[in-house]
């Protein structure tokens, strides 16, 4: 369903055999795979020492800021949901694996504007619509996907102490891959979908097969095309740089720069 409000967790359905255009990209990972390249545990001795996971969220923000287009940090720094943010973090990735989304577990504000519609019958959505998703797209694909990886590590032993506190047995690192798949898996319609009404003023995808999709892999086709392509081709790049071997060269820590001024 399409409400005109950001979208509320929904009960997560079989995903329908839908052709995707990037199906064969995405080899199904092995579990030694996903083993081999958990990040560890325990910080080496040559790496500062994390801050405690309930009071790091004054780090993660400068570390994030730090690695952002800078023309981005502005706009990023309006858009912090709360606090807690690695726990909101590791909650939002855990909802998308199993094919939820939660919006109200995300670390970043979801868009607040209404999504627009065309006015012919039926209708579709515009590209106003599609730009609601412009700023958050621009702010993820800004930072380079090795980098990312590299904090992402760094950080593990908090992610994944903040998923052991769900009282879930399972890896973080084996969770976050999942969703990653997830979201690349989402289909491709070459065209834009077609709309039709549903109860209480919704409007619904009316092909049956993308309404049916996991209400995780519906954002993918709410942003555009463009949008979700961009998204695409850097969790691609993420989870490659994620499942590498980390090289000696690779920092240990990011720089901290103080966000600069910057239009949304």
């Amino acid at each position: 369903l399409l409400p005109v409000e950001p979208v509320t967790p929904l009960i997560p359905v079989a995903t329908p055999d839908l052709p995707t255009a990037n199906a064969a990209e995405t080899t199904p990972l092995q579990p030694e795979q996903i083993k081999v390249s958990e990040p560890p545990l325990t910080p080496s001795v040559d790496q500062a020492p994390l801050p405690l996971l309930d009071e790091s969220d004054a780090a993660i923000k400068n570390e994030i800021s730090s690695i952002v287009a800078s023309a981005l940090r502005e706009p990023l720094s309006v858009r912090w949901l709360g606090d807690n943010l690695l726990r909101r973090f590791v909650t939002f990735v855990a909802n998308i694996a199993e094919g939820k989304l939660d919006t109200k577990s995300s670390p970043l504000l979801p868009p607040k504007t209404r999504f627009a519609v065309s006015s012919s019958v039926p209708p579709v959505m515009t590209e106003d619509s599609h730009a609601r998703f412009n700023t958050h797209i621009q702010i993820v694909t800004s930072i380079s996907p090795a980098t990312c990886a590299a904090t992402y590590r760094r950080y593990y032993p908090l992610l994944q102490g903040a998923y052991a506190d769900l009282g879930e047995k399972k890896t973080f690192h084996s969770v976050l891959l999942t969703a990653i798949d997830l979201v690349i898996a989402a289909p491709e319609p070459e065209d834009e979908p077609l709309l039709v009404a549903a109860d209480k003023g919704l409007l619904k995808f009316a092909d049956p097969k993308l309404e049916a999709l996991p209400a995780a892999q519906k954002p993918l086709l709410r942003m555009g095309r463009d949008n979700a392509t961009q998204l695409k081709q850097w969790l691609r790049q993420f989870r490659a740089a994620v499942l590498a071997t980390p090289t000696n060269s690779e920092s240990t820590s990011v720089p901290v720069t103080m966000p600069s001024q910057a239009s949304d």
